[in-house]
């Protein structure tokens, strides 16, 4: 009488592949102040956050605008700066000329 072989079977077990770790983007916290931390925007709105800051450069005449970056230095960018403690941002809207430029900046920040 032949003999039965048995084969024993072994547990496939995928194979471990190196992947890449890919960084994920951290998203700039939109930080949103109040009271005597918001900025009053000349003849305009008071700004709490980024996106009311995004919000205003919209609807503010360039001569509001003007007002707050000609005269003592960038109102945006100290307030960007010291209430809502992002260095990056008040550095780049520091150097923003114009409404449209500044628009850019912010909606920059807020989609990183």
């Amino acid at each position: 009488m032949p003999k039965k072989i048995s084969i024993s079977k072994k547990e496939i077990k995928p194979k471990k592949v190196a992947s890449k770790k890919v960084p994920l983007k951290k998203k700039t916290p939109n930080v949103r102040v109040e009271g005597a931390l918001c900025f009053y925007v000349n003849n305009g709105p008071i700004v709490c956050d980024l996106f009311d800051l995004k919000n205003a450069l919209r609807v503010m005449s360039d001569d509001s605008f003007r007002h707050h970056t000609v005269r003592d230095g960038n109102d945006f960018s100290r307030w960007i700066r010291d209430a809502l403690q992002n260095e990056s941002c008040a550095r780049e809207i520091s150097i923003c000329h114009d409404r449209h430029t500044a628009l850019q900046t912010i909606d920059h920040f807020l989609n990183q």
